[in-house]
């Protein structure tokens, strides 16, 4: 059955703004719709569609986001709520309702069009200007352009990540491209799992080992050969 929210429908004291929603996406029971102009909308909707009695909307206005187009949502791992704009990314903490802009290197934003998180939580955003790489904690990690990489072209109109495959799927301005991270895809048995360099060998102090396709916020613990705890360390960690 069909089931309409329309502009200013009265949806227990709160209401969409707009009836031109050139984008929007449903999560955990809630319904996120960006607008050219009029900002961020999020229509919870409790999983019960046809039942509007215990549905509200949150609105963000475009002031929010220096009065930009809202162009893409996605919800990562821990619940945090990532948003392209034209005007650049921002995170939004449902627990604290605090908003924050993340600030792109200036050879790579503003302009963010399309969000992808992939299994290790880490949040790859499509440009005007190529990929860039937030890592699960959502600092900078890396960027991808036509200068550095294959990609088909630097204007990014879409970025789909699949957890099942660990492919990365780039809609382009100039064709489609796909970046592969077996890596990164979490590994579905133990066995899967597996350090390097190994042998892992300790000369100066500085060394470091890997553990390849934990899963997110997965815990590594360490022991010696009689069994004594030395280390335990979380995913995201190098030691």
């Amino acid at each position: 059955a069909f089931v309409s929210f329309n502009e200013n429908d009265n949806i227990n004291g709160t209401s969409l703004r707009s009836n031109s929603m050139p984008f929007c996406i449903a999560k955990a029971g809630t319904v996120w719709v960006g607008y050219i102009d009029a900002g961020l909308d999020a229509l919870y909707y409790n999983f019960t569609l046809t039942n509007k009695l215990d549905d509200f909307v949150t609105n963000f206005p475009a002031s929010n986001f220096a009065f930009g187009l809202v162009a893409s949502v996605a919800v990562d791992k821990t619940e945090m709520v990532w948003i392209g704009t034209s005007g650049g990314p921002y995170r939004y903490d449902p627990a604290t309702l605090q908003l924050i802009g993340i600030n792109l290197p200036s050879n790579l934003g503003p302009q963010v069009n399309s969000i992808a998180i992939d299994g290790r939580n880490n949040k790859w955003l499509g440009t005007s200007k190529g990929i860039v790489v937030l890592n699960s904690a959502g600092e900078f990690e890396e960027a991808f352009t036509t200068d550095n990489s294959p990609l088909a072209d630097d204007f990014i109109y879409k970025v789909v990540s699949d957890e099942q495959t660990g492919d990365l799927w780039i809609g382009t301005g100039n064709g489609l491209s796909r970046l592969s991270l077996p890596l990164s895809q979490p590994a579905v048995n133990l066995e899967e799992i597996y350090a390097y360099p190994n042998p892992f060998i300790i000369e100066m102090g500085t060394e470091t080992i890997s553990f390849a396709r934990l899963p997110f916020e997965a815990k590594v613990s360490i022991f010696t050969t009689s069994g004594e705890l030395i280390r335990e360390l979380k995913s995201s960690n190098q030691w």
